[in-house]
């Protein structure tokens, strides 16, 4: 991954979901930190971008806000650029409309529209859907992808983009909010539904530009 000094502060002090349902809301605030260097500096440092106010308080204290926040945005009646969605109920985690929604509105690429693309469960689908994720990375974007079971998507990771050659064709590196941590996942496991994150194994919906 390319060096970002703040980001690797974030990082470092431990970007873990402050409960068992915001993993897509954990995802969205750290895209949003990977392209908005105002955010990253208000979430490292205290700094309100708006108002230059200081917020008290610990890095993870502040992430854990902004996700909680997040959270409730997601599932309420009105997205971030103010437009109507159908509320949902917050104990069921974040749909992948809603994070390809606020993708597009804040925590992606600014000016980039993202979708919701499911990966079919063959080889051919995933073995795409993983190339899709590597150029991605190499073009610098972050993309969520949910993973499960075998029966449905349970859990939300970004990948994260990274300079060519970082980890090459055979893997992508992942922040994972149920840990904090970043690791990578090789294309063996995701095209044949092996992976090992946070107890999932299953990739099942990718946020991408559309």
């Amino acid at each position: 991954m390319a060096e970002d000094p703040l980001a690797d502060k974030a990082f470092a002090a431990g970007l873990v979901q402050p409960d068992s349902t915001t993993c897509g809301s954990s995802v969205l605030v750290v895209s949003r930190m990977l392209n908005d260097a105002s955010y990253a500096a208000f979430l490292v440092n205290g700094a309100d971008p708006a108002t230059g106010h200081q917020e008290p308080g610990t890095v993870q204290d502040r992430f854990a806000e902004q996700t909680l926040a997040m959270h409730r945005l997601t599932s309420g009646m009105r997205d971030s650029g103010g437009g109507m969605q159908l509320p949902w109920p917050s104990a069921l985690g974040t749909r992948p409309w809603a994070v390809a929604r606020e993708m597009t509105n804040q925590a992606g690429r600014k000016g980039v529209p993202y979708a919701a693309r499911l990966v079919l469960p063959t080889s051919s689908a995933r073995s795409a859907a993983f190339d899709r994720l590597v150029d991605l990375a190499r073009d610098g974007l972050a993309s969520p992808l949910y993973v499960g079971n075998r029966w449905s998507p349970r859990h939300v990771v970004l990948v994260l983009p990274g300079d060519e050659g970082d980890e090459g064709d055979d893997a992508v590196l992942i922040y994972d909010p149920a840990s904090g941590r970043r690791y990578p996942i090789a294309r063996a496991a995701f095209v044949g539904a092996d992976l090992d994150v946070a107890g999932w194994s299953t990739p099942w919906v990718l946020v991408a530009p559309s």
